[in-house]
């Protein structure tokens, strides 16, 4: 009788660093690659965002869109995932935007694609990939991939401006 293993993504395997927890992520695809951010952050997931260019510049910040009669800031996650301040490198359009709330804050993440949430039991150092705002990493389906915190963003940003 064939085996099931053939079809499956290789296993990733233990980490002795990792940290054990019991978190919701929720996966998302940019940069060319999956990455995931806490659910807990995630106010909704819509399909491709209508945006308002603004003069900005804040690398990854494309403009802003109308949610629940608010306004708020839309970045260009691949460009803030990839590090890169160069306007020329943001994405036209994404077909789907995150809707995130950072305490006081709402911001809209445009993204290429989104997965159903999922628990994981482990945080561990980036090994994967490196990107920008993701010092750690998670296994979902047995895929590695970084865990953004858009947090860490905004504390930069708001540390850049004073």
């Amino acid at each position: 009788m064939p085996s099931d293993e053939a079809s499956q993504p290789p296993a990733v395997p233990e980490d002795a660093t990792a940290a054990r927890v019991e978190l919701q992520v929720l996966p998302v695809f940019v940069a060319g690659g999956w990455m995931a951010f806490e659910a807990a952050i995630v106010s909704e997931v819509t399909g491709e965002a209508k945006v308002t260019p603004i003069p900005s510049n804040t690398p990854g910040i494309v403009g802003i869109m109308t949610w629940r009669s608010r306004v708020v800031a839309v970045l260009d996650l691949e460009l803030i995932a990839s590090g890169s301040t160069d306007p020329e490198t943001q994405t036209e359009s994404a077909p789907r935007t995150v809707i995130a709330t950072l305490g006081a804050d709402t911001i809209a993440l445009r993204v290429q694609s989104v997965r159903e949430v999922a628990w994981i039991d482990a945080l561990r150092p980036a090994h994967v990939a490196r990107f920008a705002f993701a010092p750690q990493e998670v296994v979902v389906d047995a895929e590695a991939m970084p865990l953004f915190e858009p947090q860490r963003w905004l504390e930069a940003l708001e540390a850049n401006t004073r």
